[in-house]
């Protein structure tokens, strides 16, 4: 799972950050870290870059988005309402339930078909369209709370690319979030 689903929370659950200045720190932590394991991933050969280059086509632009998003919902700068900050904590908490009910489904999915996940990262038949949707998704989401780039998105890779094995796309998924985490920071 992503750090933005650990961090985040802990950050204002057991140290009372402020949400948006959580979400913020977390990012600009992850900034720094996701290009270290990248660059592991990247040498033991699973990182498919076509996939890093499509799901990056949609997740980059929307992590600004989302980022923006954040701010108009009232997380920007100054002083915070306590309204403001639930409308953050919602959106958080939302992305948080999302990812865990869709790595639940996808779980249970693969239990049910018994279907071994074999495929190489480099056999994959790329499937640009799903593939920017899942960028666009992700990187909105991200934008707004830190987490989704390995919580919701590796997951939406499972369901879009089935025959791969979940540690296989996880290079892939570290890959694409160095510059998505560099957007939304």
């Amino acid at each position: 799972a992503g750090g933005g689903a650990l961090m985040t929370p802990m950050l204002i659950l057991l140290f009372h950050v402020r949400p948006a200045a959580a979400i913020s720190s977390d990012l600009v932590a992850a900034v720094v870290m996701r290009p270290v394991g990248s660059l592991v991933h990247m040498r033991k050969g699973t990182v498919n870059y076509r996939l890093v280059g499509w799901m990056c086509a949609g997740s980059v632009p929307m992590a600004f988005l989302g980022s923006y998003l954040l701010h108009v919902l009232g997380a920007g700068a100054g002083q915070q309402s306590q309204a403001q900050q639930q409308n953050v904590e919602i959106a958080l908490g939302a992305a948080l339930l999302a990812g865990t009910a869709a790595m639940m489904l996808r779980s249970w999915l693969d239990r049910r078909s018994g279907q071994a996940r074999t495929q190489s990262i480099a056999a994959v038949r790329v499937k640009p369209a799903a593939t920017i949707a899942i960028g666009a998704v992700g990187g909105l989401v991200v934008g707004m709370t830190s987490v989704g780039s390995g919580s919701l998105m590796i997951v939406l890779l499972l369901f879009t690319y089935p025959a791969l094995a979940a540690g296989r796309l996880v290079g892939t998924d570290l890959t694409q979030a160095v510059p998505l985490t560099l957007a939304a920071a």
